[in-house]
């Protein structure tokens, strides 16, 4: 929020001047601060998408994305080491046992559906990810798979956007938009799943 507030106070010249002076160096700082903000959960990478959009354009998107892929790893392995011994405390082993079922029959169509159309708490969803017995080799490679799809459906939309905030607004909508489809989808899956039943 800081660095959003403060964008407003810098005209968009000053600001891309300020960018531009990290150089080389510019694209690793925006994939540095995502990844920071992807890997505590309650931080928004919001004002560094918007940061990131006066500086490199919609390319952004890329460098995004590149610190999701690197977010995936990460936040799924602290979780998988640190978290799921603590929950089958709380929850207990049997409970952990049916969330490993659960994976075994629809973990990785369900990660695949969530890191299209959920891009918007994929932190969350690798923490959860790595709290169950997913291999993280196929954990890994659905979800980049399907980062790539998410990514693409993105920057086609932002072709529409001609300036930061526009880009921003866009890119709002669209998470709105992909979580209303997931909803849809997954509620009709559920209705169709209980009728056979």
């Amino acid at each position: 929020m800081a660095i959003y507030l403060l964008s407003r106070l810098i005209s968009d010249e000053s600001l891309r001047s300020l960018i531009d002076g990290a150089g080389t160096f510019g694209p690793l700082i925006v994939i540095l601060l995502a990844l920071v903000a992807n890997i505590i959960a309650p931080l928004s990478s919001s004002p560094i998408i918007l940061v990131g959009y006066y500086a490199y354009g919609r390319n952004v998107i890329f460098l995004i994305s590149i610190a999701a892929l690197i977010s995936f790893a990460t936040n799924f392995l602290i979780s998988r080491r640190y978290g799921r011994s603590l929950v089958e405390k709380f929850a207990g082993k049997e409970s952990m046992k049916k969330v490993d079922d659960l994976t075994k029959k629809y973990g990785l169509v369900t990660l695949f559906f969530l890191r299209i159309f959920q891009g918007a708490i994929h932190d969350i969803i690798s923490y959860a990810a790595g709290l169950t017995s997913m291999k993280f080799s196929a954990y890994y490679a659905v979800s980049a798979v399907a980062l790539i799809f998410h990514a693409l459906i993105w920057y086609y939309f932002s072709l529409s956007a001609d300036n930061p905030i526009s880009f921003l607004a866009l890119t709002a909508l669209i998470t709105f938009l992909l979580s209303f489809f997931f909803i849809l989808f997954t509620w009709a899956s559920i209705k169709m799943r209980v009728r056979k039943d």
